[in-house]
């Protein structure tokens, strides 16, 4: 007869390697958000660059250029509509970096949302005992189902 303290102990050691190997899953799932997190930052501090690059020199060449092809009469008003261009296209590199930043929920959101899901199954009471006594055995089956019992036969390459 097995002792019933070693049992108990059994017992614990299984719980603490589950709830070891959870926290090393949540670890590496955490490990897994950070690194997501990192990759859109750099990516809208990418497109933030991208935006100042494009309004600064795009201002400053545009200016030049334009002042010395047009005549006299016609500058300032081609000049503001360059101008104005990319100044749009600096605006739309800006909105598309804080849409990156302020997109997907924050950090490590996926680890939140499991961690979440486990306090739920955990907080929830437990399913009842099976009814004690016998379990009635399922009928039994044949593989031929209603014709009977299967016959062996040989396969139409070989005889018989």
């Amino acid at each position: 007869m097995p002792n019933p303290r070693m049992g108990l102990m059994g017992s614990l050691r299984r719980a603490l390697g589950t709830l070891i190997e959870v926290a090393q899953v949540r670890a590496e799932l955490l490990v897994v958000d950070f690194e997501e997190e990192k990759q859109r930052l750099f990516k809208a501090l990418t497109m933030a660059a991208l935006a100042l690059l494009m309004g600064g020199v795009g201002l400053l060449l545009l200016v030049g250029l334009l002042l010395l092809m047009l005549a006299e009469g016609y500058r300032v008003s081609v000049l503001a509509i360059v101008t104005l261009g990319f100044l749009g296209l600096s605006a739309w590199f800006y909105r598309r970096a804080l849409h990156w930043v302020k997109t997907r929920g924050g950090v490590a959101k996926a680890s939140r949302d499991e961690l979440a899901r486990d306090r739920e199954v955990l907080s929830q009471p437990p399913a009842p005992p099976p009814p004690a006594g016998p379990t009635p055995a399922p009928p039994p089956t044949t593989a031929a189902g209603q014709d009977g019992p299967r016959r062996a036969s040989t396969p139409p390459d070989r005889p018989a």
